[in-house]
């Protein structure tokens, strides 16, 4: 601390340049100051570069040095997760995820650019002359020979998945600090994608094929019958266990002991199942659940406690099966009627564009979209915290948080009633979307608002079900029903309900696009609506745009 402030004015004095507005430090040790750290935040603009922490410890074993420099590189990695973390919500600093500057590097110049309060500039897109050709530059990206700058290799981003084992992701997956560093910044914490994947899942290991299978029998039929067949034909040791509360223990002791890679369940799962969660977590396991009730809040507890999807879409694990053809038929049908949906969403978002039906909003670039429920409403709020059902609230918290970032947030209400919210129509971080009823040019605008979204959050079923359909990272607020048709009856504890869109009861692709909800557990505090949408922004960083 006392050698920056002595230090840094001579090198400001000796090294800025006459017409620069910004002198910049990009020293990588300010994590060994944590005192420094909150020092320069109260009068300097920061930015904190993450990356996957999977690429971080491959690159650090592709080194070459001995296995003690390894060992401290990756400790210093740590440490620097530790050190920043408290200091990552402060406004004057901004996060950037390596893979998005690689990605999309003028859209996150531009992020950069606004943060800094420079204006937009795609100059560092082209080649020009250094002063110093060698400075400043990784070995990585310069030919130490000539001095000429190599262009940006987009590919070094997934290498990991090609280059680090199994053994390796495992250790450093299981690793809390790790997994937390994935959750924050929209890392996805499965093996997904890697060299190891069959069919889209990661059911059997590639170096263990054979082990034991595992069905929670909450439930006789024909089809947990085809399934087991199918699992002793791939060379599984199959065991089913019923249902009974007094069965845990044996599950536990089962799944210790065989080590199973497949986990069934055909319905319903209350009989304590934090300790087969916990046990599942202690091995090298890979579930897979085939359950046409769908129970979001068991997902994401086996999401949080094995640090991976354990409860992976139905879609992409039923195909690694040989199961029943009905069940694929099923499946099958749940995907077409959600393709549907979108297919009619996106050709009203591209009327709305050729009508110049588009609110005016071509120009916000990317942008959260908070759409309202009428103040009051059960359907969707259902037994939720008050504050919750406030929309004028939501909305104030919403603009506050998207002026602090300097984002935009469009504000849509409820299209049956336009509740004065109190707030501007606009303003130099939000818009508010008022008067979209019932009819045909209201149901473009509302289809192009919701398909031109970064994100979005939701206190409105009918719009939640529409942007998951898009394949729009979406959370809702609240509690609530699937349905009143008795679609689904249930009530979901952590995240909130679909609509009935052209839903007759028995058709059941409802459940398949519960799958897609985004878990909001950590959010339950109705007063962290801003962690929420700060959450929701990261993981929206590295989906793609329909449009």
């Amino acid at each position: 601390m006392a050698w920056h402030r002595e230090v840094f004015p001579l090198l400001q004095s000796r090294y800025n340049k006459a017409a620069a507005r910004i002198l910049g430090d990009k020293s990588p040790d300010f994590y060994q100051s944590p005192e420094l750290v909150a020092h320069l935040l109260e009068s300097h603009r920061l930015i904190y570069t993450a990356r996957d922490p999977r690429a971080i410890y491959r690159s650090i074993q592709a080194d070459k040095t001995d296995d003690v420099a390894k060992r401290h590189r990756w400790e210093a990695f740590r440490k620097n997760v530790e050190v920043w973390k408290p200091f990552l919500d402060d406004r004057a600093l901004l996060a950037v995820r390596y893979e998005d500057l690689v990605a999309d590097p003028e859209a996150t110049m531009a992020r950069i650019h606004r943060h800094l309060e420079l204006e937009d500039s795609t100059a560092f897109l082209e080649p020009g002359p250094r002063k110093y050709a060698k400075r400043f530059l990784w070995r990585t990206n310069v030919d130490m020979k000539t001095g000429e700058v190599r262009p940006i290799d987009s590919a070094r981003t997934d290498r990991w998945k090609e280059e680090l084992s199994r053994t390796q992701f495992d250790r450093i997956g299981s690793d809390p600090l790790v997994r937390d560093y994935c959750a924050t910044f929209g890392y996805e914490a499965t093996w997904r994608g890697s060299r190891h994947a069959i069919a889209g899942t990661t059911i059997f290991p590639k170096r263990n094929p054979k082990g034991a299978a595992l069905i929670l029998d909450w439930g006789k039929g024909p089809i947990l019958d085809n399934i087991a067949e199918s699992l002793k034909a791939l060379g599984h040791d199959v065991f089913r266990q019923g249902r009974s509360a007094q069965s845990i223990p044996e599950i536990v002791r089962r799944i210790e002991r065989h080590q199973p890679v497949l986990c069934v369940a055909r319905q319903r799962l209350y009989h304590d199942m934090e300790q087969v969660a916990r046990s599942l977590a202690s091995i090298d396991c890979r579930t897979l659940f085939v359950d046409f009730g769908v129970w979001p809040h068991y997902k994401t507890y086996l999401m949080d406690v094995t640090g991976e999807n354990a409860a992976s879409s139905m879609v992409g694990n039923l195909h690694a099966l040989d199961a029943d053809s009905e069940i694929r038929a099923q499946v099958d049908s749940y995907r077409d009627e959600v393709s549907r949906i979108r297919d009619t969403l996106l050709e009203r978002a591209n009327a709305a564009s050729s009508r110049q039906a588009t609110l005016g909003l071509e120009s916000l670039g990317s942008y959260s979209l908070l759409i309202l429920q009428r103040e009051g409403d059960q359907v969707l709020v259902h037994d939720s915290p008050k504050c919750w059902r406030d929309p004028s609230a939501l909305a104030k918290a919403a603009v506050a948080e998207a002026e602090r970032t300097n984002r935009f947030v469009v504000v849509k209400p409820h299209p049956m009633t336009d509740p004065d919210l109190g707030l501007p129509s606009e303003g130099p971080h939000h818009r508010v979307v008022s008067g979209l009823k019932s009819g045909s040019d209201n149901d473009l605008q509302l289809a192009w608002l919701m398909a031109h979204a970064r994100n979005a959050v939701m206190v409105n079923s009918t719009c939640h079900f529409q942007t998951l359909a898009l394949g729009i990272p979406t959370a809702c607020l609240g509690r609530g029903w699937f349905s009143d048709n008795d679609v689904v009856t249930e009530t979901d504890d952590l995240a909130a309900a679909l609509a009935v869109e052209s839903v007759k009861p028995g058709e059941r692709y409802l459940c398949h696009m519960m799958s897609r909800q985004m878990p909001v557990p950590q959010f339950a505090n109705p007063l962290s609506l801003r962690k929420l949408m700060q959450w929701l922004w990261r993981c929206s960083m590295a989906s793609k745009h329909v449009f």
